[in-house]
């Protein structure tokens, strides 16, 4: 009777015990439209934040559309070792739904790269390898920082383009134009031979001396544009490198900015397909009045521009990057695009077309900037055609919107 009871209890212990089976896998859609004056576009950027679809750790993604599996990306962009975010691009014709299917188990599939990034350390004979990180103290000579990485900085790549960020008080983004859509900066670098412009590489084609080059980001000082001069720690990390996007970060502790110490955090995404790169600045400790900059640089020979409003600029001409090969000249296009939410005003000087930017009410400045090049096989040609480019590419902002 004993034995009776206490197997009894052992089962009324085991049932109280008992809770509902976690679910494995969840589906949800995601929709992509685009405006209506927009009749398609192509590799539209989309990301999914998983806490949002998923009420698990997500190892595994497959995503439809049209009865077509696309390449997606898990990424973990804060570093706690789970992944938080879903990258991948859509084809669009007014609008798309994917179909999107998350697994707590599983590997994710392999999808041909269309997108690379590195920081590699400059090495002797040749053997350059690849680090996730690099920090430097601030007290180190800038030149030093600059001389350090081979390529002077990370490299972010899409098919069409490349840039560099350089590990110095500039941060600069230098450009690499393609000759031909494709992955190469692992071969060439940004020091394309002579053989490999023969074979139909692209190279490094951006003069920035003394200008705001592509899209780099500045303080601002009385007016005056500033670097990222004195600071404890600069830091360069490749949070992704992967099939559909890259994503480098660039945080520099304790600058000194108009009298007082701030932290910073850029973030740096190209996306497969795209010919633009995607920015994104937190400031910890910035004051109320506090100004930044951004802009795009006016080429050296036969400039070409204009400002669009709101932070909206485009720039045509040709410079010679390699002053000691005059005769590699080279046309280049820029575009820029900054949130509206935190733009305060614009200027051209000399150099540069330049947007003042603010913080927003969640402590981030946001911009884009579009990239091309003469040398592209079937790309912009002129003035003309780069700013007919440049005009639609801001008017084909998509939406999403993440179904349950």
């Amino acid at each position: 009777m004993r034995n009776a009871f206490l197997f009894f209890v052992l089962l009324v212990l085991a049932a109280c015990g008992q809770t509902e089976p976690q679910p494995r896998q969840c589906k949800t859609t995601v929709v992509v439209a685009l405006p209506d004056s927009v009749a398609q576009a192509h590799d539209c950027p989309v990301a999914v934040q998983l806490a949002q679809c998923a009420p698990f750790a997500v190892r595994r993604a497959v995503a439809i559309v049209n009865g077509q599996e696309i390449a997606t990306q898990l990424d973990d962009l804060d570093g706690d070792g789970r992944v938080d975010e879903l990258a991948m691009t859509v084809d669009v014709a007014g609008k798309a739904e994917v179909e999107l299917t998350l697994f707590a188990d599983g590997q994710q599939s392999h999808y041909a790269p269309r997108t690379d990034g590195y920081i590699k350390l400059l090495g002797k004979e040749g053997q350059h390898p690849r680090v996730r990180s690099v920090a430097f103290e601030g007290s180190e000579p800038t030149l030093a920082t600059y001389n350090a990485l081979y390529g002077h900085g990370a490299v972010l790549e899409a098919e069409a383009f490349a840039v560099r960020v350089y590990a110095d008080h500039r941060q600069s983004i230098d450009l690499y134009a393609k000759t031909h859509p494709r992955l190469e900066l692992d071969s060439t670098g940004f020091y394309t031979t002579d053989a490999q412009l023969a074979n139909g590489c692209g190279r490094d084609v951006l003069w920035a001396g003394a200008s705001i080059a592509a899209g780099s980001f500045r303080g601002v000082e009385n007016g005056r544009l500033t670097t990222i001069d004195t600071v404890a720690i600069r830091r360069q990390t490749v949070l992704a490198a992967g099939p559909v996007r890259t994503v480098v970060e660039v945080e520099d502790e304790a600058w000194r900015h108009a009298g007082h110490a701030i932290d910073m955090r850029q973030r740096y995404t190209v996306y497969a397909g795209r010919r633009d790169m995607m920015v994104e600045v937190w400031i910890n400790g910035a004051l109320p009045t506090d100004t930044f900059a951004t802009g795009i640089q006016w080429l050296e020979s036969n400039p070409e521009g204009a400002r669009l409003g709101c932070g909206r600029a485009v720039s045509w001409g040709s410079n010679v990057p390699d002053k000691a090969r005059p005769d590699l000249a080279e046309e280049v296009g820029l575009g820029l695009d900054v949130s509206p939410d935190c733009f305060v005003g614009d200027q051209e000087d000399a150099l540069n077309y330049v947007a003042f930017m603010q913080p927003n009410a969640d402590g981030v400045m946001r911009y884009r900037v579009a990239f091309g090049g003469g040398r592209e096989v079937g790309g912009m040609a002129d003035y003309a055609s780069w700013r007919t480019h440049v005009e639609a590419w801001l008017g084909a902002q998509p939406s999403v919107s993440v179904l349950r």
